[in-house]
């Protein structure tokens, strides 16, 4: 077995003098930590305007999210939308449930999730219970 080190507060460096040195330490870290994330939280207001900026533009969320580097469409989206969004009351107009869209098209969900993946169909609102995605009323195929 082998001797362990003793455990006073003297061996570890435990005096007043360096309790206050550490407890100094922690406090600057504290306060680089709390403007890490206030720069974090700009950078990403940021990226929120640039992305609903460019959607205005005519931009679709399939190539903001290749732009931007995300992995989908889905991601882009969901980055646009401000910390404040909340879920409306009702539905957006020309929206439907994937299951509502599979049927007013006569295929199944997973056409629609195919669908979105590639691009041809936009998903309106994903934060909800339940996503949902626009269908214009003069679509009446996936094509």
């Amino acid at each position: 077995m082998r001797d362990e080190p003793s455990m006073s507060s003297t061996a570890h460096g435990r005096t007043p003098e360096n309790r206050e040195r550490l407890k100094q330490q922690f406090r600057e870290l504290r306060d680089k930590r709390a403007e890490i994330e206030r720069n974090a939280q700009a950078v990403t207001e940021e990226v929120h305007l640039l992305l609903r900026r460019a959607h205005d533009d005519g931009w679709s969320w399939a190539d903001l999210a290749e732009l931007a580097g995300f992995r989908n469409a889905d991601v882009a989206r969901t980055q646009a939308a401000p910390a404040s969004a909340t879920t409306p009351s009702r539905p957006p107009p020309d929206t439907y449930t994937v299951r509502e869209a599979a049927a007013r098209l006569g295929v199944t969900s997973q056409a629609i999730y195919q669908a979105i993946q590639s691009g041809r169909i936009e998903v309106a609102d994903d934060r909800a219970r339940g996503r949902r995605v626009y269908l214009p009323p003069e679509q009446d195929s996936l094509s």
